[in-house]
C-alpha cells in the first residue's frame, strides 16, 4: 500500500510552466484568494515524467507515461516505462493493474483514511475548490493565475506521520509540477507536459 500511495499521489498531481524555485520570485498571496486563481480543470490528457528518490535505492526511479482527467473525479495514470502499469481512480474506487503480469487490485480509498485525505485534497484542486484544503493542510501560496505555487504542510496527525510537505505549481487550472517529501526521507517529483490529443 505504501508504494501504491506514492504512485497514486504522484499521478494525481498532474491533475492540479513554473519551477519550484519560482516561489522565491512570486509575491505571497492569501489562501483565501485561491478560488479566484485555481479554477476547475477541463477534461484532458497529458504526458508525464516522474522521478522517485528512495532511500533504499542508490539510483532514482524514473517513470514516463500519460495521464487522463475526466471531471469531476476520474483519473487515469498509464505508465509506459520502465514497466507498464495502469492506475485508475473513479470516485472513491482505485484500480491498479499490471498488464504484463495479468495482475489487478481494486480497493476503496475510504478504507485508508490517509489515502482518502490525500486524494480528497488533489480532487479539490482539480475541481477548482482549493478552499477545501484548509481542513487538511496549512497552506502557503505565491503568484497569480499565470503562475502559482502552493506549499502544503499537513495539519492532521495521520497525514503528518507520512508526509513532511508538498509543493505544487501550476497556472490557472493546470497542474505542472508536484514535489512530495515523505517523513521517511523519500522524495518524488512529477512534471506534466503539454496536453496531447486523445
Amino acid at each position: 500500500m505504501r508504494s501504491n500511495l506514492i504512485g497514486i499521489l504522484g499521478f494525481l498531481i498532474f491533475l492540479i510552466t513554473v519551477f519550484p524555485s519560482q516561489a522565491d520570485e512570486q509575491l505571497p498571496i492569501s489562501p483565501d484568494r485561491l478560488p479566484e486563481i485555481i479554477t476547475g480543470a477541463p477534461d484532458h490528457r497529458a504526458e508525464f515524467s516522474e522521478e522517485r528518490r528512495l532511500l533504499l535505492l542508490t539510483e532514482p526511479v524514473r517513470l514516463q507515461g500519460t495521464l487522463l482527467f475526466r471531471a469531476p473525479g476520474r483519473f487515469e495514470k498509464h505508465t509506459l516505462s520502465p514497466q507498464r502499469e495502469d492506475l485508475v481512480v473513479d470516485g472513491e474506487w482505485v484500480t491498479v493493474s499490471l498488464p504484463d503480469q495479468n495482475s489487478e487490485m481494486r480497493f476503496n480509498m475510504t478504507d485508508d483514511p490517509l489515502l482518502h485525505g490525500l486524494l480528497f485534497s488533489l480532487q479539490s484542486l482539480l475541481n477548482g475548490e482549493p478552499g477545501r484544503l484548509a481542513g487538511l493542510f496549512t497552506i502557503e501560496a505565491w503568484g497569480g493565475a499565470k503562475a502559482w505555487t502552493l506549499r502544503l504542510k499537513p495539519s492532521g496527525r495521520e497525514l503528518a506521520e507520512r508526509v513532511e510537505v508538498m509543493r505544487v505549481t501550476g497556472e490557472t487550472h493546470w497542474i505542472r509540477t508536484i514535489e512530495l517529501w515523505e517523513t521517511s526521507g523519500d522524495y518524488l517529483i512529477m512534471t506534466i507536459g503539454s496536453e496531447v490529443a486523445e
